[in-house]
C-alpha cells in the first residue's frame, strides 16, 4: 500500500488526531521560548509532548490492534504537560495577575496564558478524535 493510497483512507478522526499533534508541536516550541525567556525547564513537558506527538503521528503507520488506545495516550499525555506547565507557571501568573513582583516573572505569563490554552486545544482534539473512525470503510 502506497503513501497516497494510506492518506486517501485516512478519515476525520485521523485528521483531528494530526492536528493535534500539530498543536502539541506547537505547544512543544512555545514551550522552548518561555524556557528561553527563563521560564523553568521540566522534563514533565518535553517528555510528555514528544510522546504526544509520537501517538498522533504513529496513527499513520499502525492500524493494529492498539491503534484505538495511541489518542488516548496522547490526550493523557498532552493533560499531563498542560498541568505540569500550569503548576510551574502559577508564580508568574500570580505575579502578573496581582500586578506585583514576589512568586515568578509577570512577564513570562503571557507566555504560560498561551501555553494553557494551546494545550487544552491540544486535549479537545485528541478526546474528539477518540470517539471517531480513523479510516473510511468501503
Amino acid at each position: 500500500m502506497g503513501f497516497a493510497d494510506k492518506v486517501t483512507k485516512k478519515s476525520l478522526g485521523f485528521w483531528l488526531a494530526l492536528a493535534a499533534s500539530v498543536v502539541a508541536l506547537v505547544g512543544l516550541i512555545v514551550y522552548f521560548a518561555y524556557i528561553g525567556k527563563g521560564g523553568i525547564a521540566s522534563a514533565g513537558v518535553i517528555i510528555p509532548l514528544i510522546v504526544a506527538i509520537a501517538c498522533g503521528v504513529g496513527l499513520f503507520f499502525y492500524n493494529g490492534t492498539f491503534a484505538d488506545l495511541l489518542p488516548i495516550a496522547a490526550a493523557v499525555m498532552t493533560a499531563i504537560a498542560l498541568g505540569v506547565s500550569l503548576s510551574d507557571g502559577v508564580g508568574n501568573i500570580a505575579d502578573y495577575v496581582s500586578d506585583i513582583v514576589m512568586y515568578g516573572d509577570a512577564d513570562l505569563a503571557g507566555l504560560n496564558f498561551a501555553m494553557v490554552a494551546i494545550f487544552a486545544v491540544g486535549v479537545l482534539l485528541y478526546i474528539v478524535s477518540c470517539v471517531m473512525k480513523k479510516e473510511r470503510t468501503a
